[in-house]
């Protein structure tokens, strides 16, 4: 028989063994991804060679500054058309932490918050704020429904977006 969604809450993520963590999202969601997808019914039922499956990346951050708000608010904005983008449904970098910080850079409102859509639905909104330079605004976009890799559970709503930054046009 199939693997189907509704069995998926048959298999709580658990993290350190502690079955309590059930339901708590924390960065890092490779490792509930490679949990699941170590579950020999999930392989058997995707119908995958029954192994050990492992996320691996070949990035090595090193941690240079406390804070780059300095940099964006007098080197980044002033000279590039930035939009910096969020999904709202997203548990590690909340979007509200990022409208936060944008706002706390002082640049004039120059577009308010509004919705933008995609298919006339609602596909987040947008706020703009003058560069203070040479590029035309800064601009803060939300995308509805969308976690941390929001072109992942967006692809068409994040195509759009990435358009209209490529064209110039306002969301």
């Amino acid at each position: 028989m199939p693997f189907t969604q509704r069995d998926f809450g048959k298999y709580p993520i658990q993290e350190n063994g502690n079955a309590d963590s059930h339901g708590v999202y924390k960065c890092g969601q490779e490792r509930a991804s490679s949990e699941w997808l170590n579950l020999k019914a999930v392989q058997e039922s995707i119908h995958v060679r029954v192994g050990q499956f492992q996320f691996s990346t070949a990035l090595d951050y090193n941690f240079t500054k406390f804070s780059l708000l300095e940099e964006y608010k007098t080197s980044l904005i002033p000279n590039y058309q930035i939009w910096q983008y969020s999904g709202d449904a997203d548990p590690c970098v909340p979007h509200v932490g990022t409208a936060r910080w944008m706002k706390s850079l002082g640049f004039k409102t120059t577009r308010s918050w509004a919705p933008w859509k995609v298919r006339n639905q609602v596909a987040g909104y947008s706020t703009a704020y003058a560069s203070g330079g040479k590029a035309k605004d800064f601009t803060f976009v939300t995308m509805r429904d969308a976690g941390h890799m929001v072109p992942r559970y967006k692809p068409e709503r994040a195509l759009e977006m990435f358009n209209a930054f490529l064209e110039g046009k306002s969301l």
